[in-house]
This record gives C-alpha cells, sequence and structure tokens, in this order.
C-alpha cells in the first residue's frame, strides 16, 4: 500500500508541473467515462502503461521513462562532428552575418563554452538558431550575406534543424505518454474511492446499470437469464441512437440476437412480430463525454439490415431530411 501511494503521490507531482490542479481534477472526471479503461489499469497497471508508450511510439521506454533525460543530455552535449558544424556556423554569422546573427552567434559561443548544467538550463539559445517557438524549422535560417558567403550553411543548419525536431518530438511523445499514465493512475484511484462508497451505500449509478446489465448478458451463465428476458420483450426501441455508447450497444447486441435466433416468432401467430425501432442523426451526438460513439449508428444500421435479410426479416431505412423546426 506504502509503494502504491508513492507511485500515485510521483504522478500528481510530474502532471503538476505542466497542469494546474484545476485542470487535473477536470481531466480526470473526464476520465471516468472510460471504467473499462480504470479497471484495466488496475488488474494489469504495466499492460496499460506499456499499451500508452507503444501508441506513443516510445514503447522502448515504457519501463523507463526517465530515459529522457538521457535524450535531454544528448541535445544539450553535442558530439565532435556537430560541434564543428556549430563553430562553423557562429564563424559564418560572425564574419558575414547582421547584427542580430551577429549576438545569434555570440549567444550560441557561449552555449557551447558552458557546462552541461547551463547548457540544459539555455536549450532555447542552442534551439532558436534553428527553430521556431513553435519548435518548426526557420524559414530563413540566415540572411543573404550569410547564404552568398558560405552556400553550404543553409543545408547545414535545415540538417540540423530537422534532427533537433526529432529529438523533441520524441522527448514530447515520452512525457505525453508518462502524463496519459499518470493521469489514468490518479482517475484510478479516484474511480476505487468512488466505488468503495457505493458499496458501503448500497447504491449503483446509471453507469453500473449499464454494466452490470451488459456483464449478466454477456457471462456464460446467463442464458436463464436471456430466456426469461426474452419472454417478455418483442419490441426493442432505441431513441438518441447517436448518442449510445459501446456498453449500452452490446445490451442491444445480445437482445437482437435472442429476437433473431426465435424460431416461433411469426407474424401469423397470436402475437405481433418482434421487431426493432431505431431513431437517432448522426450529427446532434452530443454526450461523446459519456462514452458515445455516433459511428456506431450507422455500423449497426448496417449489421441489422444484414441480419434481417439473413433471417428474411423485413428492415426499412427511413431518411427524414427535412426539418420542420
Amino acid at each position: 500500500l506504502h509503494q502504491s501511494m508513492n507511485k500515485i503521490t510521483d504522478a500528481l507531482e510530474r502532471l503538476a508541473l505542466v497542469r494546474d490542479v484545476d485542470d487535473i481534477i477536470k481531466l480526470m472526471r473526464n476520465m471516468s467515462a472510460y471504467p473499462a479503461l480504470l479497471e484495466r489499469a488496475n488488474l494489469d497497471p504495466v499492460a496499460v502503461k506499456t499499451a500508452i508508450f507503444d501508441l506513443m511510439g516510445c514503447g522502448g521506454f515504457a519501463s523507463d521513462p526517465k530515459q529522457v533525460l538521457g535524450i535531454i543530455n544528448q541535445l544539450a552535449s553535442p558530439d565532435a562532428e556537430l560541434e564543428a558544424k556549430l563553430r562553423e556556423i557562429i564563424t559564418s554569422f560572425q564574419d558575414h552575418g547582421s547584427k542580430t546573427e551577429q549576438e545569434k552567434a555570440r549567444q550560441l559561443a557561449a552555449w557551447l563554452d558552458a557546462d552541461l548544467t547551463v547548457r540544459k538550463d539555455r536549450m532555447k539559445t542552442f534551439l532558436s538558431v534553428f527553430l521556431t517557438g513553435e519548435g518548426e524549422l526557420l524559414k530563413k535560417v540566415a540572411t543573404k550575406a550569410v547564404t552568398e558567403a558560405v552556400p553550404s550553411i543553409t543545408d547545414m543548419m535545415a540538417r540540423i534543424g530537422e534532427m533537433l525536431i526529432s529529438q523533441l518530438e520524441q522527448i514530447h511523445a515520452i512525457d505525453t505518454a508518462q502524463n496519459s499514465f499518470d493521469l489514468i493512475q490518479l482517475a484510478r484511484v479516484e474511480h476505487d474511492h468512488y466505488n468503495s462508497i457505493k458499496r458501503l451505500r448500497g447504491v449503483m449509478d446509471y453507469d453500473d446499470l449499464i454494466n452490470a446489465t451488459s456483464r449478466l448478458l454477456t457471462k456464460a451463465s446467463a442464458a436463464w437469464v436471456r430466456y426469461k428476458l426474452d419472454q417478455g420483450i418483442r419490441y426493442i426501441m432505441i431513441d438518441e441512437a447517436q448518442d449510445t455508447s459501446p456498453r449500452q450497444w452490446e445490451i442491444f447486441d445480445q437482445l437482437f440476437e435472442d429476437q433473431l435466433n426465435d424460431q416461433k416468432d411469426d407474424h401469423e401467430g397470436d402475437q405481433p412480430r418482434r421487431s426493432v425501432f431505431s431513431v437517432g442523426d448522426y450529427k446532434q451526438s452530443i454526450y461523446s463525454f459519456q462514452g458515445a460513439r455516433p459511428d456506431l449508428f450507422h455500423a449497426k444500421a448496417e449489421r441489422i439490415e444484414k441480419d434481417s435479410n439473413t433471417f428474411h426479416r423485413p428492415f426499412a431505412r427511413i431518411e427524414l431530411d427535412t426539418s420542420f423546426r
């Protein structure tokens, strides 16, 4: 428990360096829309962390994100070849450059001559010679006088700039992956605490009702439950289908499958034939923060149409393209 709390404290301290407290709390609240992810992070945090780092393209750093310090040290410690090129740029700016370029040359020379600690603190001095404040290549790396006197300088500076961008992107990817995992860790603790309070009070929220129903219908032992439900459900009606979450669609899938498998469902019998009715507008989805997936509205419609044709059931897709508001 002590080790776990230390990890949570470390996560909070890292996030506090890049976000204020209000932002962290807001992001944690947003994470509550992904209970499955939080539950998985609770059961297997290493797998979740690895997946995040792999997604960001820096999987090799998942086991020890502090390796990013090595990249920073490398940036601040040019090897002999790179230092020679930087000295050449300094000389070119000093001999042929404008006052601005001569000042850049002075600052860059001072940066190269400083010790590692100072160079890391003043990385902006080095980067600003090649990149904009947004981390993009300068459109004009040198004045005409410099490029005419030293034609090779444009290509040389572009190559150095591209190298810097590549390393900065890697640093950003590692930081983003670590911050994302830290956020999940904090949200997981809050999620666990919230669930423990609900258990103590014997209450369930709407997400619990959805998740419990989905688990109940998909368990191998749910045959009896589905059989009892099957006896009482003849119509499945879904309103605002564009705001239906994947977990809610899982419930629908189970109920719809039972409808299709009902061999006794006959429109000539005593009861009306079973049916599904769904209405929604892809463009009006507003519940993505609760996990809504409007793209599934179209996907489910195609699946229902396909399955209806397979089981020789009537299907109609009605497009309402006129608004009377």
